[in-house]
């Protein structure tokens, strides 16, 4: 689902993909507007391992900086 600009995208997914190993991962998103077009989102998946970083949203992409070479 691609939300419009000005759609509200914050609040909590259901998420699922695939690891770079190629093995797959399931868990939840906590996506948290900070201001203008700044978000915070901070990921739990199914081995418990929890994830956090902040980001930019141009238009209906959100770019998210996880501190690491790799996402």
């Amino acid at each position: 689902m691609i939300a419009p600009a000005t759609a509200d995208i914050t609040g909590p997914y259901l998420v699922s993909g695939t690891n770079p190993s190629g093995t797959n991962y399931r868990g939840t998103v906590v996506v948290t507007h900070l201001n203008r077009n700044k978000y915070r989102l901070n990921w739990t998946i199914s081995t418990g391992q929890t994830l956090s970083g902040e980001g930019t949203r141009s238009g209906d992409v959100l770019t998210i900086h996880w501190g690491q070479q790799y996402p």
